[in-house]
């Protein structure tokens, strides 16, 4: 029997996750009105949650009630008891629509306000592709595609792929798009094919900083996975060299595993 949450405590934690897990269901199933209720329910039990407030916003969103959705997220982000990381969330989600919308300059000062909020490497890293590509409207379409997708159906691989592909096929010089494909064939468990693209991304122009770095690193990884020492070797002197991780701990990582993967060779 599905409880009800007014007969429950407030500080009852199992009952909060019966709540979030039914709402998670519904939402897989693709029953976003279902979902929604479910997440407000849970908000009955937990009106702190920013989780299930985010969730919503997801659930508005994927029905295609942008306005609704807008104004909780514009809510979280003005909510002082809301925690950072949601506040971070909901003006990142804000910054996407209004990227989808066509209002880049909007877009562009909500991503800065994000990059100001911001600590973490892959999300500064992630900032600073949707930010270059603002400009640029080609790069701004399978940007978008790839990395935001549509509020009702999120990303369409296929149709990011293809867009990333004909980016990369029109400007030969570019290695952002191929960046972008290497990565995500990494991702997916495809080394050989990451390996390609990502040699054709260090071969081209790629955006200094975090971009080169995380190229450098990512080709690293793959020459490990697919055994090749001399690959490996050469893409981390590279990035050592060049790329300059400002992060000791990843720094450390790459090191092991260059170390595991070359025996410690150099």
């Amino acid at each position: 029997m599905r409880p009800s949450p007014r007969s429950k405590s407030p500080s009852c934690p199992h009952t909060v996750d019966f709540f979030r897990k039914e709402a998670e269901r519904s939402a897989e199933k693709g029953d976003y009105l279902q979902a929604r209720r479910t997440y407000e329910d849970l908000l009955q039990l937990d009106p702190r949650d920013d989780g299930a407030k985010l969730a919503i916003a997801g659930c508005l969103l994927r029905r295609d009630e942008k306005q609704e959705a807008r104004k909780l997220l514009a809510a979280i982000l003005a909510d002082e008891g809301a925690s950072r990381l949601a506040q971070n969330r909901a003006l990142s989600q804000l910054g996407d629509l209004d990227l989808e919308s066509g209002d880049y300059d909007r877009a562009a000062q909500r991503y800065g306000q994000l990059a100001s909020r911001s600590f973490d490497e892959d999300s500064l890293r992630t900032i600073e592709v949707k930010v270059g590509a603002l400009s640029d409207p080609r790069a701004r379409r399978a940007i978008t595609a790839f990395l935001v997708g549509s509020t009702e159906r999120g990303v369409d691989a296929m149709t990011a792929g293809a867009m990333l592909g004909s980016w990369a096929a029109e400007d030969p010089t570019d290695g952002l798009p191929e960046y972008l494909l290497g990565k995500d064939l990494l991702n997916r468990g495809l080394f050989a094919e990451a390996a390609e693209r990502l040699d054709r991304a260090l071969a081209k122009r790629l955006p200094p900083g975090r971009v080169l770095r995380e190229a450098l690193r990512q080709r690293t990884i793959v020459a490990c996975a697919l055994g090749d020492a001399q690959a490996a070797r050469k893409a981390y002197d590279i990035w050592l060299d060049k790329g300059a991780e400002p992060f000791a701990a990843r720094k450390e990582a790459l090191q092991r595993l260059l170390e595991r993967c070359t025996g410690g060779a150099k």
